[in-house]
């Protein structure tokens, strides 16, 4: 059975990480996946490259100690593009897959990210209600395929 590592994080002491952990949760058991750990950095920004909880994920990825890393949103892993860029191939590299619930890197993102095209930044350095308002175009993560498809298709 795959495992799966949670990853949540919150910028605030107000905000909870419960609500993101629900919905990781909640995936997994619809997928059968084994929640190999939660990996949870609260009260820490995301422009942060360095934070406790990621940094133990990183170091249980090199040790293969899980399939899949799931987020609910990009901007909870990484608020730059480079810091993103450099997760997603060290993944890659890793053979471990990145599951984003909210929303999709689609083929355009990905290979922006991996290298094979110039990169974008749709969340980089852009107030959250800003990006809230473009049109998201996700990846179904209440899918098994990776066909990409715009919200609401």
């Amino acid at each position: 059975m795959p495992r799966v590592a949670l990853y949540a994080r919150v910028s605030t002491s107000e905000q909870r990480v419960e609500p993101q952990l629900h919905a990781l949760h909640s995936y997994a058991g619809a997928r059968g996946l084994d929640v190999a750990g939660e990996y949870l950095d609260e009260d820490i920004s995301g422009d942060k490259d360095r934070r406790p909880a990621l940094d133990r994920l990183l170091s249980d990825a090199r040790r293969r100690a899980f399939d899949v890393v799931a987020c609910v949103k990009l901007d909870r892993l990484a608020r730059s593009v480079h810091h993103l860029t450099s997760l997603a191939l060290e993944f890659q590299a890793l053979g471990i897959d990145l599951v984003v619930l909210d929303q999709t890197v689609g083929r355009e993102e990905r290979e922006s990210l991996l290298g094979k095209s110039p990169p974008t930044s749709p969340w980089e350095g852009r107030p959250h209600a800003e990006a809230a308002r473009r049109p998201p175009y996700i990846r179904n993560a209440g899918s098994r395929s990776r066909e990409e498809r715009p919200v609401g298709c």
